[in-house]
């Protein structure tokens, strides 16, 4: 793996850092913005770590599933990380 995709892979794990922070404030625009930023990279990287990390946030999701962010937010995921 090259230092720019290294670097790039630690980007994005803040960027998930970031928004599962922002869930615990209860900021759930800002978590999911945070987490969606990441999720491109994820797929280009093909990264298992990044990958997992921005699926476990999309579990702590679950208390806010029926609002209209978390799901658009969940089939934005599926789409883009098809597994």
């Amino acid at each position: 793996m090259s230092t720019v995709s290294v670097a790039s892979g630690s980007a994005q794990l803040s960027r998930v850092s970031a928004a599962d922070a922002c869930l615990g404030l209860g900021e759930l625009e800002q978590a999911i913005d945070s987490a969606r930023t990441a999720i491109p990279m994820a797929r280009s990287l093909t990264s298992p770590r990044l990958v997992g990390r921005i699926r476990k946030f999309s579990d702590r999701l679950e208390p806010y599933s029926a609002t209209i962010q978390v799901r658009e937010f969940r089939a934005y995921l599926d789409r883009e990380l098809v597994s």
